[in-house]
């Protein structure tokens, strides 16, 4: 897999946001001056953005990415026309993030071992952050809100422990939730003062409202990334099963919603052809 990076500068008009479309597919809205981090298949794709204001859709744009590789586009809107920039250098990736928020670095520097890469790092809706590096997920919690009145809550967790993700969002409000075995999950609400229902609580939940919602629906999606990469190694390095053992193992990856159908289909296209 590939990443890419589009840095958003300046849309139309106050209010208006950019849409982006890769190889025909909507893969979401974003503010101005914001980042939208996506993860793709090394190869040639096409980039069309559409400003929700005066202007209509860009011409698409052809770029080439690298397996491993990071791209980075850029793109503002001049006086009648879209301002698309690629930098071809590859060299560098998402440990480079441009983090404005004070409190979230200061949060890296002292949580984070050094050993670690940060790709990805975004605040809930009190004093709760989400930091993803290449190794874990941490949700780090802060301040009153949270119920930690002096110090803090840090709970990690591995990629491989992770079993889902999810966001419960209504209205303006919600959470988002990282599932393991070890945690029961149940029913919360945003709006609750029980402790026991809580999402800010909760040491694997994040309070949501509008402002950080599409955020962390690019984290979830970042993370079923991460999952579907690590599952599908594990399941091809245990070479002692048996074909059907191994189908039916990406069977309940599909079932859990790891991975997507057509990965179902195309790992089992692979194995059927290897026993043929």
């Amino acid at each position: 897999m590939a990443k890419l990076k589009i840095e958003f500068g300046n849309a139309s008009g106050l209010l208006c946001n950019f849409q982006v479309y890769i190889d025909d597919e909507f893969k979401g809205k974003y503010k101005a001056n914001t980042n939208a981090f996506l993860t793709l298949d090394a190869g040639t794709h096409s980039l069309v953005i559409k400003d929700s204001g005066m202007l209509k859709n860009s011409k698409p744009i052809d770029f080439e990415i690298e397996n491993d590789k990071t791209k980075f586009i850029s793109v503002n809107t001049g006086k009648w026309k879209y301002v698309i920039n690629i930098n071809d250098n590859n060299d560098e990736d998402f440990s480079d993030l441009n983090i404005t928020n004070k409190e979230l670095q200061n949060i890296i520097d002292i949580n984070i071992s050094q050993d670690e890469k940060v790709e990805l790092a975004i605040k809930g809706a009190f004093k709760e952050y989400l930091i993803c590096t290449d190794k874990k997920v941490y949700i780090i919690k802060k301040g009153f809100m949270t119920g930690h009145f002096f110090g803090k809550g840090n709970f990690s967790i591995p990629y491989s422990k992770i079993t889902n993700v999810e966001i419960d969002f209504h209205l303006m409000t919600g959470y988002f939730e990282i599932s393991t075995g070890g945690l029961e999950n149940k029913r919360l609400n945003y709006w609750s003062n029980d402790v026991h229902d809580d999402p800010s609580k909760q040491p694997n939940c994040i309070s949501l409202n509008s402002a950080c919602k599409k955020e962390f629906e690019d984290a979830k999606q970042f993370i079923f990334d991460k999952l579907n990469s690590s599952n599908l190694n594990i399941i091809e390095n245990k070479g002692a099963k048996s074909i059907p053992e191994q189908i039916r193992e990406y069977k309940q990856l599909l079932d859990d919603g790891i991975i997507s159908s057509d990965e179902f289909e195309k790992k089992k296209e692979e194995l059927l052809s290897k026993n043929a």
